[in-house]
């Protein structure tokens, strides 16, 4: 298991694991498109962005729940993969999504991600979900908590 050493290797691994899971389109998160955006290995903390698509919409006219909690999760899942680094996985075991506000589909969405902690086989994060142009009205926040799962160990057994 090797975790990318340093911030420009670490920015090039999200990149590329992203690009891969755009490629799967039958996939919610290949659907979804996540953009990186930006990787602080000091936080650590980690921002994505996403354009909404008219497929993301619930009845409302505004982004679906499941579409934000989706969101939420894999832009945490992806930094607390980070923690952890190839050869690894670590699936959800935990989250909560907290709705302050609808999400709008005419705005770029920007998800930032950060670690309270990482043990043994633990991380803890939350997440912030807010539109373009305004990051100090959040939209959506989300705590969660990932198993860190090595190459073959599920967290069934």
């Amino acid at each position: 298991m090797s975790i990318p050493n340093g911030q420009a290797q670490m920015e090039q691994s999200i990149r590329d694991s992203l690009a891969e899971l755009e490629r799967r389109q039958d996939t919610i998160s290949g659907m979804m498109a996540l953009h990186f955006e930006e990787y602080d290995e000091a936080g650590p903390s980690l921002t994505f962005s996403l354009v909404p698509a008219p497929w993301m919409s619930n009845p409302m006219g505004v982004m679906h729940g499941g579409i934000v909690s989706s969101a939420l999760d894999s832009t945490m899942g992806a930094l607390s993969f980070c923690q952890v680094g190839e050869g690894s996985r670590t699936p959800t075991v935990t989250m909560s999504v907290t709705f302050l506000r609808p999400v709008p589909l005419d705005k770029k969405i920007y998800l930032r991600a950060k670690c309270s902690s990482s043990g043994r086989t633990l991380n803890n994060l939350t997440a912030e979900l807010w539109a373009e142009g305004a990051p100090d009205r959040l939209l959506a926040t989300a705590c969660g908590t990932y198993f860190r799962a090595s190459s073959g160990q599920s967290p069934l057994h």
